[in-house]
């Protein structure tokens, strides 16, 4: 029977535009490819979960519109359970995402208050039963109830910390029991440029597990006050688009499986450089196979 982890945040459609050259602010463009994708931390977590061999749950909130609907059904044939997302009245969040000829994306987003506000928050039974926690800081309020159940109930619990601006983190960082940065995050969190440097401030404010992205660099984090690091793996790189929330997705999978750090690292590293070649529709996320294959190659 596979491990369960509930994945808590922002579910989004996404409205993909492929560009053959880089995006130049003022200009006009020519899209080359258009896709409408679900997206947002928390579904694309769940979806490379899903893909890895897990059971996801994911517990968000979409609007009522015909965009709320068109998520649900594609999350559900996905193999997602969403028995705990919310219907809210009014529309979902959606983001147009422009691709560029060197995979690099960029993401003008609109989330409407109501998919982030203190409405409709988890409770107890949205968790039970979980052998893991995801939550992504974008609907803060439902991460810091997540955290904080997640702790009554003893459950392993991974903050993805991404967007901060004009919120309050601190709440989820001390409660969970691992946290990743996005190396921008970080930086402003701390007001430390350096890596390192900043993610050593974090650790003396909590007790969880504390690591950052760093793109190509990739995962660096600190155990037992040694800088530790996987590297990225190489890999022709067509979208970035969504790496980031592969990576948490299959960390969060990890501790449901129980792996040991270095372990569960090198995996998401994998899962997320799968992403980044840029499969299509449901294979752009990585099965146990795709993630074993790129770990042989990379030795």
């Amino acid at each position: 029977m596979s491990v369960r982890v509930s994945c808590v945040g922002l579910t989004v459609l996404d409205t993909v535009f492929r560009l053959p050259y880089q995006v130049t602010p003022g200009a006009k463009h020519a899209a080359i490819g258009l896709d409408s994708l679900v997206g947002g931390p928390a579904a694309n977590a769940a979806a490379a979960i899903v893909a890895l061999g897990g059971s996801a749950v994911l517990i968000s909130k979409v609007g009522t519109d015909a965009a709320g609907a068109v998520v649900i059904s594609t999350l559900e044939r996905g193999g997602i359970d969403t028995g705990g997302v919310r219907r809210v009245d009014g529309p979902t969040s959606q983001s147009a995402v422009v691709v560029d000829d060197a995979g690099e994306r960029t993401i003008a987003n609109h989330t409407p208050s109501a998919i982030t506000d203190t409405t409709d928050l988890p409770v107890v039974s949205d968790i039970e039963g979980s052998d893991s926690v995801l939550v992504d800081a974008r609907w803060s309020s439902g991460a810091e109830r997540v955290v904080a159940i997640a702790r009554d109930l003893g459950v392993p619990c991974l903050a993805d910390i991404d967007l901060v601006d004009n919120v309050d983190v601190a709440p989820i960082i001390t409660g969970a029991t691992h946290v990743v940065f996005s190396r921008a995050a970080l930086a402003t969190l701390t007001g430390i440029s350096d890596d390192e440097g900043g993610l050593r401030k974090i650790a003396r404010t909590t007790s969880a597990f504390v690591g950052v992205t760093m793109g190509d660099e990739g995962f660096s984090w600190i155990e037992q006050d040694e800088w530790r690091n996987v590297p990225a793996i190489d890999v022709p790189v067509v979208d970035t688009n969504g790496a980031g929330d592969v990576f948490h997705g299959a960390f969060a999978l990890g501790l449901a499986e129980g792996l040991e750090p270095w372990d569960i690292i090198t995996m998401a590293n994998a899962a997320a450089a799968h992403v980044c070649m840029g499969g299509s529709g449901s294979q752009r996320f990585a099965s146990r196979q795709d993630v074993d294959r790129l770990l042989e190659g990379s030795t």
